[in-house]
């Protein structure tokens, strides 16, 4: 029934639709992100859109999806779900000596990401989302015009 109500949707967004849906949650995420629990991004110059907007969703993709969850799933035959919630709690670590306690909330992204790795195995797709999420809070962090 679900499904059937949203068949038209998915048609038109074709292979895109697993990126479509967290894409779309990224800014609305972020919000919520930075107005109840104050994390933001602090982009500093160059070097720093550099290390966040690409560098860094890069390597992360890379290490976490291409290899720790994809080596997870051959592994546990079959298991992908088990593999991205792995990869999304190691994910999360990853961002406790910035985020402290509240990287726990990574995990949410860190599913999103897992998800679209199980789906279409693509790590130029799951940089992109990365990327996005970043840019996500780094827009809502920015200073609010006076």
């Amino acid at each position: 029934m679900f499904q059937a109500l949203f068949r038209p949707l998915l048609a038109l967004a074709g292979p895109w639709w697993p990126w479509l849906l967290p894409a779309a949650a990224a800014l609305p995420v972020a919000a919520l992100a930075h107005g109840l629990f104050g994390l933001g991004l602090a982009v500093g110059g160059w070097r720093d859109a550099a290390v966040f907007f690409a560098l860094a969703p890069f390597l992360e993709e890379w290490v976490l999806r291409a290899n720790l969850q994809a080596g997870l799933q051959r592994r546990l035959a079959g298991s992908g779900h088990a593999a991205n919630a792995v990869a999304s709690l190691c994910f999360a670590a990853l961002h406790a000596p910035w985020a402290g306690w509240l990287c726990v909330l990574w995990c949410v992204p860190g599913l999103a990401l897992g998800e679209l790795w199980r789906r279409r195995a693509s790590l130029a797709m799951n940089v992109a989302l990365h990327a996005w999420f970043n840019l996500a809070l780094w827009w809502w962090s920015l200073p609010s015009p006076r």
